[in-house]
Formats: C-alpha cells, structure tokens, sequence
C-alpha cells in the first residue's frame, strides 16, 4: 500500500509532520514488501509457479532433485510426471514424449512381444533430453515391457531436394543418419 493511500486514513492535521511522514512511509515499505511475500507464497502453492520449493515437489513426484536446471525444465519434467499418473495409454505416453521432444510422437504398441516403440517423426535428430525422458517412462511402464525409441535423421537423398549449402554447413552432425553422436 502506498503512502498517499496511508495518509488518506490519518488526520488531516498529520500531513506536514515529518515524523508521521517518516512513520507512514515506514508502514508502507513493510506493507509492500508483506504483498511480495504472500504474492511469493502464493506462487509457491502449485509447481506450475513454484521458484524455491521445486525440490519438495520433485521429491513428492519420486523424482530426482535437480537443482542444477533451470526451472522451466524442472516443471516439465513434474508435469510430465503428473500426466502419467493413473492407467498408461498410449496416449498418455506420445503426450509426455512429445512434451520432452516439441516435436510429433508416434507409439506403436506391440502387445505380442511386449514393446512400445517411440518413434520421433516431428523433429530431426535425437531429443536433447532423451535422457530424462527414458527416465520418466522407465517410471511408469510396467516391469515386462520394453521401450524402442526412433529416430528420424537426414538422409543424402534428403539434402538435395531440401537445404542449400548455407544451411547444409550450418546443420549439426548428428541430425545426419550415421553422423556423429555428439556434437
């Protein structure tokens, strides 16, 4: 709240008092900074928003405290966490894939052998975050299944149709079928 509004709640008479000036202008401060603390803890009550208590919320999820992330990444990983709760479906899985990848997901289940296969047909390459990906699935799907991931690189008779030069040398290897894994 501010001063004028503070001032407004007192006599008239306390408008050219130093004192009272410097007494509600004190008020104020503490006043604002008890509106950034509540705004604070409010944010701080679902982890969509959360800043400071990311960790309580990965270990509630059973996850991995990572602090060393950027917050972004972190509440990713807990809503990908979250959109798996309950029975896994298809569905549910090409959600959390293409959550991690930003990219189009196709899953086949193949019930006979037990396997899902992930295939990553929106984007070239492998996701930068596969790792935390496999993670998440690993975590959900049941003990008999196993998870085959593809993935969609750029192939020579690709490149002619497509990319000029410039954009050619400005493409990361490993976006090439058989380039170099890490770049």
């Amino acid at each position: 709240m501010d001063k004028d509004t503070l001032f407004s709640h007192v006599p008239n008479y306390y408008e050219n008092s130093k004192v009272m000036e410097n007494i509600i202008k004190a008020i104020s401060n503490e006043f604002t900074l008890y509106e950034q603390d509540c705004e604070n803890t409010k944010n701080e009550l679902t982890f969509y928003t959360a800043s400071t208590t990311l960790d309580k919320y990965e270990n509630d999820f059973d996850l991995p405290t990572a602090n060393n992330y950027q917050n972004d990444y972190r509440i990713s990983k807990l809503r990908s966490k979250l959109r798996g709760q309950g029975t896994i479906t298809d569905q549910i899985i090409r959600d959390i894939a293409e959550s991690f990848s930003n990219g189009e997901v196709e899953v086949s289940v193949i019930p006979s052998e037990y396997k899902l296969v992930i295939k990553f047909i929106g984007n070239i390459g492998i996701p930068p975050n596969i790792d935390d990906l496999k993670e998440i699935l690993e975590s959900l799907k049941t003990a008999d299944w196993t998870i085959q991931y593809e993935y969609s690189y750029l192939l020579i008779k690709d490149i002619n149709n497509v990319m000029t030069l410039n954009q050619l040398q400005a493409t990361p290897l490993n976006k090439f079928a058989g380039g170099a894994w890490f770049v």
